[in-house]
C-alpha cells in the first residue's frame, strides 16, 4: 500500500481517561451497592457450595473496577483525555436505547417478558443493522435474531436455571 493511502486512515480511537473515569464511578456506584446491602454481604457466609447471590455483582464490579483502572493508567501513559466533541444528535441513539430499555422493563410486567423482550430486541436490532440497505431483508433479519435471542433466554435461564421470567 503506497504511503499516500496509510496517511488518510486515522487511527482508531482509543479509550482514554475519560472513559476509564465514566467506569470507574459505574463500579463505584455498583460496589456501593453491594456492600451497602446486608442480605447480599450475609450470603457470603453462609455454609456449602452455593456462593450466593453476591458473587456474580462482586465478579462484574471488580472486572469493571479493573478495566476502568486500566483505562485511566492507559489514558495518562499516552496523554490522552478520551474526550471527544459531544453534539445533540450523537445522543439521540443511546437516549432512545436508555427509554426503550425502560419500558421494555416496564411493559415486561404487563405483556411479559417473552413479548416485551423480542419486541425490544426485533426493533433494536433492525434499528442497528446499517449494512443492509433493503429494509425487508433487515426486518426479517431482526425478527429471526429477536426469536433466537428470546429463545436462548427461555432455554438457558428458565429451563436450566430456574430463573422466573415475568409472564405478564
Amino acid at each position: 500500500m503506497p504511503d499516500t493511502q496509510s496517511n488518510q486512515t486515522p487511527a482508531p480511537h482509543r479509550p482514554g481517561i475519560g472513559a476509564g473515569l465514566f467506569f470507574l464511578l459505574w463500579a463505584g456506584l455498583g460496589w456501593y451497592g453491594i456492600l451497602s446491602n446486608a442480605p447480599i454481604l450475609e450470603s457470603f457466609s453462609v455454609p456449602g457450595l452455593d456462593p450466593g447471590p453476591g458473587v456474580l455483582p462482586v465478579m462484574v464490579c471488580t472486572a469493571l473496577t479493573v478495566g476502568s483502572l486500566w483505562m485511566l493508567v492507559d489514558g495518562f501513559i499516552r496523554s490522552n483525555p478520551g474526550l471527544e466533541d459531544l453534539s445533540v444528535q450523537s445522543l439521540v441513539i443511546p437516549v432512545a436505547f436508555l427509554l426503550s430499555s425502560l419500558a421494555a422493563a416496564f411493559l415486561s410486567g404487563i405483556i411479559g417478558f417473552r413479548i416485551a423482550g423480542f419486541l425490544f430486541a426485533a426493533v433494536w436490532l433492525y434499528q442497528l443493522d446499517s449494512r443492509q440497505p433493503v429494509r425487508w431483508r433487515r426486518g426479517v433479519t431482526a425478527l429471526v435474531l429477536a426469536a433466537i435471542a428470546i429463545a436462548l433466554i427461555e432455554i438457558v435461564f428458565v429451563q436450566l436455571l430456574r430463573v422466573p421470567l415475568p409472564q405478564g
